[in-house]
């Protein structure tokens, strides 16, 4: 380092990825006087390009970064000099690092901390280490966090630091397999990863750590009381403090007897006043907001004198010129026993998993790009109660319609057609009229048996046969699984597919059975070129719209459908994947390529990768049913399970659509009672309807048979009788009614299903997001 220029304040940027070399690193940086600024090698090649303008760095530490005058790679390392280099002399006002955090403006803002407060912090950490003999010492933090500079200090101090790589550090599991390994007897973490190595086990067995560091964000009151009783065996302390402050401000130890979370009192080297809008300070047991002082603050911002000015203030109950406050934007109070109580922030800045955000900078970012409006960044918690950031967003007015050649739609449909020429090529040894070459099962990866393939074609063609329609219009035609067994019922048929080569080889299958009645065309779904308005009974779109590159495109391909369609006709789109049940698909495919005895853990991880991979559209029933507002001829829509006895990922996670274009009917009377309340079981429902029943018969909130399994992986069991829709229909062929069963509930995991009269438009009108029944006592 020396040799390469580096003297006091000048900055050396570190891009390395987590090994004992990003340690050697850091060390190198501080004994030769220069300023430490890590980066991480995967963050945007816009935010590092951002931090080494800022900070003019002529030095870079990397292995990722392209060659350059003014960058030291590791590999080969350089040679080692005989002469010794002389060590400098460093100044207590003199910068040691510099860490970059989020910015509310939508960049990063720097911070740096001088020797003078990193020494304190040594001092703390010797303090909470006093009495431990040479200790092992897991490091588990980001390099970019300001706490992994903390964890270097328990080397300085003499222990044995275990730098964590990264793909353990994200494995709670194989996290604590390593602590229990190294006999790791210290590691900090934030509260949400000790949450998930508590889970995993921590502190279980005979080998726990000693000593456990909580910090980066606030401790709920279930981690507390969890922590508070295994205070026996491991020592917990809860550390509160700003990257201003130099990591840690305050500290408390969980062996005493605070039973609610608290962050503590000072450490001996900061001052904490607790101070109200003017500046004054408030009672005990009032809230107020942090101000920070003492020798623990940085010294400012990177190139940023206002934002410096405008957070560090004069301090003004100090006799000691020059003291300083920093304004946190946290809110706490003190308590009795003199502990502070953190009460969260003042403005909006979030902090997650150890980690400060500030969602002004997300949100500018979002804006940035030219499809979105608006957007608003929020913290919510999923399934499993772990904060996420959500962000939402307003589009712009019909930004994402374009369809300019290069534009994202365009190469996503050219990407599925080259796809689908590949495999079409290779389908033509396939039986003419059930060529299922191609069709493999989501979760598994197999081919699709035959059976069930037969099963889903019969089905899907009883539903668009259950109403007469002599013109016919299908897009995304395939290999004819539909085309052959409707060819006999209708007077017109038109077929269209993006692939050349499916279209051909129908041809050709048509010239050796002729079917004067068929038309084919090689176009894309959005083209209707020839098609006439209000031309076809009946439009077909199965098991397409989840290859269209977005919402946009369907949109446009559904109102060409709408416009197609005959007075009285309808639009089928068949073999929809669920948006509403993404979580329990990828659940179920995670499980289906998981080993015996895999834990939960581990499967969620998986889980999550494979939604990550999927690039198929996944629509929620809720889009279909808003069509009829959003278009006028559009006056029925049913929203219905795929049918067949078969369990596989078309009947657990599909729907069907049907669209009814024109008047339907007058709906019944209806009445309408709720599953598990007025009605009970099947046997029920047959009494009912065997005893006079009523013109209509709605019931709601039928526990749905098929995702019984997934009810249980998510521990979400169903406490009323679960129907699978088959039983519903069987029971429908021994009644004078006709039963729709309908999907289109908020609840994925339960039906509606509504038994009328024996004419379809009227159970379609019934169950018709348009109308609303009236209700009768049940």
């Amino acid at each position: 380092m020396c040799r390469c220029g580096v003297v006091a304040e000048v900055p050396v940027a570190v891009c390395l990825p987590r090994s004992a070399d990003s340690i050697v690193a850091l060390l190198a940086v501080m004994r030769a006087g220069g300023v430490y600024v890590p980066l991480a090698p995967e963050w945007p090649a816009d935010r590092t390009a951002y931090v080494l303008d800022e900070i003019a760095a002529r030095i870079v530490i990397t292995r990722d970064l392209p060659a350059d005058p003014g960058r030291v790679h590791l590999d080969p390392r350089p040679t080692p000099s005989d002469d010794p280099e002389p060590v400098p002399r460093l100044h207590p006002d003199q910068a040691a690092y510099i860490i970059y955090t989020s910015g509310s403006t939508g960049t990063p803002k720097g911070i740096t901390v001088q020797h003078r407060s990193f020494s304190q912090l040594f001092r703390h950490v010797r303090q909470m280490a006093d009495g431990i003999s040479r200790s092992n010492v897991a490091h588990t933090t980001e390099m970019t966090f300001d706490p992994s500079l903390e964890q270097f200090l328990w080397l300085v101090a003499g222990h044995t630091l275990h730098v964590v790589p990264e793909d353990v550090r994200r494995d709670p599991e194989a996290l604590v397999g390593l602590v229990r390994r190294a006999a790791i007897d210290a590691l900090n973490v934030t509260p949400s990863h000790l949450g998930m190595l508590i889970e995993a086990g921590l502190l279980e067995g005979d080998r726990v750590p000693g000593t456990v560091l909580v910090g980066g964000e606030a401790v709920s009151a279930a981690l507390w009381r969890t922590l508070r009783e295994r205070a026996t065996d491991t020592r917990f302390f809860n550390l509160y403090g700003p990257t201003e402050g130099t990591v840690d401000a305050t500290c408390h130890d969980l062996s005493a007897p605070v039973d609610v979370p608290v962050i503590g009192a000072p450490l001996p080297h900061v001052r904490v006043r607790v101070l109200d809008a003017h500046l004054q300070p408030v009672p005990v047991g009032v809230a107020g907001e942090i101000y920070l002082g003492g020798l623990g603050l940085a010294r400012g911002y990177v190139n940023r004198p206002g934002l410096t000015a405008q957070r560090f203030i004069a301090d003004p109950y100090s006799s000691t010129p020059g003291s300083r406050l920093y304004r946190t934007g946290d809110r706490a109070r003190w308590r009795p026993d003199g502990t502070l109580e953190y009460l969260g922030r003042t403005d909006d800045q979030i902090k997650l998993r150890g980690f400060r955000i500030e969602p002004g900078e997300i949100e500018a970012t979002l804006t940035q790009h030219p499809t979105v409006k608006e957007a608003a960044v929020t913290v919510a918690a999923d399934n499993n109660g772990a904060a996420r950031l959500i962000a939402l967003v307003a589009l712009a007015p019909r930004a994402m319609h374009s369809s300019s050649p290069g534009s994202g739609q365009n190469a996503q449909v050219e990407d599925w057609n080259a796809v689908f020429e590949t495999t079409h090529i290779d389908a033509a040894d396939g039986e003419l009229t059930f060529n299922i070459k191609g069709w493999n099962d989501s979760l598994t990866g197999a081919p699709i048996p035959a059976e069930h393939m037969r099963e889903w074609v019969d089905t899907t063609v009883g539903r668009l046969l259950d109403r007469p329609a002599k013109r016919v219009l299908e897009i995304g035609c395939g290999t004819g699984l539909l085309m052959w067994r409707l060819l006999p019922y209708v007077t017109e048929y038109t077929g269209t597919d993006f692939s050349r080569p499916a279209v051909e080889w129908l041809r050709d299958g048509l010239r050796r059975r002729p079917a004067h009645q068929a038309r084919l065309h090689h176009r894309e779904a959005t083209d209707f070129t020839g098609v006439d308005a209000a031309s076809a009974d009946l439009v077909v779109i199965n098991s397409v719209v989840q290859y269209f590159p977005d919402r946009d495109y369907l949109d446009a391909v559904l109102d060409r459908a709408v416009d197609a369609a005959a007075d009285q006709g309808r639009i089928f789109v068949g073999d929809v994947r669920n948006l509403a049940l993404a979580p329990q698909f990828y659940a179920r495919q995670a499980l289906a390529h998981a080993d015996p005895g895999v834990s939960a853990q581990n499967v969620a991880r998986t889980a999550r990768a494979f939604e990550h991979r999927d690039s198929e559209l996944l629509i929620s029933p809720e889009y279909f049913t808003a069509l009829a507002a959003r278009s006028p001829r559009v006056t029925g829509v049913e929203i219905l399970p795929r049918r067949g006895q078969h369990r596989n990922e078309m009947s657990l996670y599909r729907y069907d659509v049907v669209l009814h274009v024109g008047d339907l009917p007058a709906a019944p009377e209806v009445e309408v009672v709720t599953w598990g309340e007025q009605v009970y079981d099947l046997g029920a429902l047959s009494a009912r309807l065997d005893h006079g029943g009523p013109d209509a018969l709605l019931v709601r909130g039928v526990a749905n048979d098929r995702l019984t399994r997934d009810n249980e992986l998510l521990e979400a069991p169903v406490r009323t009788v679960a129907v699978d829709p088959e039983d519903l229909w069987a029971l429908a062929d021994s009644t004078p009614y006709r039963v729709c069963v309908s999907w289109a509930a908020a609840d994925p995991m339960r039906w509606t299903f509504c038994w009328s009269g024996r004419t379809p438009t009227t159970t379609a009108r019934c169950l018709s997001p348009t109308v609303h029944p009236r209700h009768r006592p049940g």
